[in-house]
């Protein structure tokens, strides 16, 4: 995990392409844009989730031509309030 600032203290892999990003505090809103590179699966999309409340956010990397989750690196921005 290679951040700027220190508000991620982890993410987490709960099955293939499926992720959770652990924060250090509870954000009124944010929202993050989830740029995945190639991880040698295929190229895969990217888009942006959000949550209101939260001190932790769902993630999940797809390959476009199947919609199969597949893990692979890539880069997370993150706002929050």
């Amino acid at each position: 995990l290679d951040q700027i600032g220190n508000y991620v203290t982890s993410v987490t892999r709960s099955a293939t392409g499926i992720y959770s990003a652990n924060f250090t505090k509870t954000f009124a809103k944010l929202k993050c844009g989830i740029t995945p590179g190639n991880g040698g699966v295929g190229h895969t999309e990217s888009y942006t989730t959000s949550c209101s409340s939260c001190s932790s956010l769902s993630l999940n990397t797809i390959l476009p031509n199947t919609g199969a989750n597949a893990d692979t690196f890539g880069t997370l921005l993150c706002q929050g309030q």
